[in-house]
């Protein structure tokens, strides 16, 4: 298990913060929009990684990804805003900046709507 610090420096260190953006003509405005962080690693690393969020109340999956590479991905909007605001304090990047504007949009269900959709695909670099 690792101390709060020591979490904090791996999230930045390690973890991609992504936004999947995908066609589906079921919903209203045609996209399907999954944030979600990615972290890869061992199985040992990525199980004690999962273990300390677990303290913190943050649930994710470790998943193999083939024999000898896993990945560990937090995906919930609640888990995943609680990332951000561990984070965002110790960050200068875009990346968790655009990120946690992203996650403020769909917490809002502004993303069900044509101009949220576009404005997160603006704010990833998409459009």
């Amino acid at each position: 298990m690792y101390s709060k610090e020591i979490l904090i420096g791996i999230l930045l260190a390690k973890a991609r913060p992504n936004i999947r953006i995908s066609t589906d003509e079921r919903l209203r405005n045609g996209y399907k929009i999954e944030p979600e962080i990615h972290i890869g690693g061992n199985k040992f690393f990525l199980d004690s990684i999962s273990r300390t969020l677990k303290q913190h109340e943050i649930n994710s999956k470790v998943r193999n990804h083939d024999k000898k590479y896993f990945k560990l991905r937090i995906s919930r909007l609640h888990d995943l805003l609680k990332i951000t605001n561990m984070v965002l304090p110790y960050v200068g990047s875009e990346d968790w900046t655009w990120f946690k504007e992203s996650l403020l949009i769909i917490e809002a269900k502004q993303h069900l709507t044509s101009y949220g959709c576009s404005r997160i695909m603006k704010l990833k670099g998409v459009l």
